[in-house]
């Protein structure tokens, strides 16, 4: 394989797009995920500690009313602080003489011994202050109260509006739950990205799965290419999008082959056709130069030289011809008629036709048209030529021109010894002869390329060529070429192609 056939670098191949695409979607999609967790976790820490704080402020309401007159003192359940439960907004109760620095049974025993508490009264002067450290930012601030539960300093702090307008402040490092929160997030990255690494694994191996009929598709055509040209495409197991694209490939296939095919063929036959008159030059040369001899007899084998020669000549000249119309268009059209150049034709011809004492009758219409004129000229020279050449002398040949239906005809129908069916379907291949000896009736030899030109002009000229033909009555050429439409120019115009015509009538 070359080097412009070299594979191209990963990067640049749909698998690894569709990977790279997969790949940052499931990597948004894990990250969110794992944030949105993470904070869901976060505010249900916080949220734990704001319920502890609540039960440390409850418990200090003691510290703060202590007014000269007795009353029993409010069941529990009146103090309600937020995170608790719902319900009405907590009445300020009397103190016990005996509340203490103690925290209920549900009290976290690490808020206990970390939490700390102060009480100003409604002139600023502090009332108490127990526990832990607090932070400085923590201050009277003229009794106001910014929010409920806030985060000063790194610690969750709790402002709560005591008896007689005093304000208590409780509040409680924030370590343990930051620590944990570092350990969830390294929990969370560490599932994210084992999340990640099997969901690109299973992302890569869809994606291998799904693309495998396009390597079956390559793989079939590399085969085509190199080793097997018979090798097709099972298209009924190509995925629904690569469905069509396996029939266009199998189809292309099947047109390179019989390409090949007759192209090996025609090297094969041309050979054969060089092979015949060379070994007659070979052959005659040889045996008149191998001793002296007389003059009459140099002049016999020279003259069989040159017939081989000029046969080397026509083959050669039918090749070229077919090659060139293979490979150009038609270049320039004229206006010209149709009759006109089978009359020219059936005039080039007289002297051959008295000699096969051939009967020719015609009917020449009309049949305007734009083309080339010599490439008609000699497409229907040889559809003469052929009447006359494999048919027996005598035969009756009749040639007619018109116009109708959209296109301009000529026929050449020859009431012969016809054509077997099954040589038909061959009958203008290249090289395709009827007669297995290369020799036709006159005892002439043929190449087999008269007919394969013929059609190419035709089709060269939008038009068709067909035969029909029944053995023992006679053959009928027909060709048929679209009428030239009034508003385009004459020149420089490929004719459009007819419509398929009605089968030709056999004589």
């Amino acid at each position: 394989m070359n080097d412009h056939a070299r594979r191209p670098p990963f990067w640049r191949s749909i698998s690894f797009r569709i990977q790279f695409w997969h790949a940052t979607m499931l990597a948004l999609a894990i990250a969110g995920m794992m944030a949105g967790f993470y904070r869901i976790q976060a505010e249900q820490k916080i949220d734990e500690v704001d319920v502890q704080l609540s039960r440390v402020t409850r418990k200090m309401l003691p510290e703060i009313d202590r007014p000269a007159r007795r009353r029993p003192p409010p069941p529990e359940e009146d103090f309600l602080f937020p995170g608790e439960r719902d319900g009405p907004r907590p009445r300020r109760g009397w103190p016990r003489k005996d509340a203490t620095w103690q925290l209920d049974e549900e009290a976290d025993p690490w808020i206990e011994e970390n939490a700390w508490a102060v009480a100003w009264d409604r002139e600023g002067d502090k009332i108490f202050e127990q526990g832990a450290e607090r932070p400085a930012a923590v201050a009277w601030n003229d009794g106001s109260i910014p929010e409920p539960f806030s985060t000063v300093a790194g610690e969750r702090v709790m402002y709560f509006r005591g008896p007689r307008a005093s304000l208590l402040a409780t509040g409680v490092p924030l370590d343990r739950v930051q620590a944990e929160l570092h350990t969830l997030a390294i929990q969370l990255g560490g599932a994210g990205l084992g999340m990640f690494i099997v969901g690109v694994l299973v992302g890569w191996g869809v994606t291998r799965w799904g693309l495998r009929p396009a390597r079956d598709i390559a793989a079939a055509a590399r085969e085509v290419a190199y080793t097997d040209r018979s090798r097709r495409i099972d298209a009924s197991r190509s995925a629904s999008e690569l469905h069509e694209l396996a029939l266009v490939l199998n189809d292309s296939f099947d047109k390179l082959q019989g390409e090949i095919v007759k192209r090996e063929r025609f090297t094969a036959d041309a050979s054969h056709e060089f092979r015949t008159p060379l070994t007659v030059v070979l052959g005659q040369t040889e045996r008149l130069l191998a001793k002296p001899r007389e003059p009459e007899e140099y002049r016999k084998g020279l003259g069989t030289v040159h017939q081989s020669a000029l046969r080397l000549k026509e083959i050669v000249e039918q090749m070229m011809t077919l090659a060139h119309l293979d490979e150009e268009a038609l270049r320039a059209t004229t206006s010209l008629d149709l009759s006109e150049l089978a009359a020219g034709a059936i005039g080039e011809l007289r002297q051959w036709f008295a000699r096969r004492d051939a009967v020719v009758s015609t009917d020449l219409q009309a049949a305007p048209l734009n083309g080339d004129p010599q490439l008609l000229a000699r497409l229907l020279s040889n559809l003469l030529a052929n009447a006359i050449r494999h048919n027996p002398p005598g035969t009756r040949v009749e040639v007619a021109t018109g116009s109708g239906g959209g296109y301009v005809f000529a026929t050449v129908t020859d009431h012969g010894r016809g054509i077997p069916a099954e040589h038909l379907p061959n009958l203008f291949e290249r090289f395709y002869r009827v007669d297995s000896s290369r020799t036709d009736l006159s005892g002439e030899p043929s190449s087999g390329l008269g007919l394969a030109i013929c059609r190419k002009v035709a089709e060269l000229h939008g038009g068709t060529l067909e035969v029909a033909s029944r053995e023992g009555e006679g053959s009928t050429f027909t060709l048929r070429l679209p009428v030239p439409d009034p508003a385009e120019p004459s020149r420089g115009k490929k004719p459009k192609p007819v419509p398929s015509p009605p089968s030709p009538r056999s004589a």
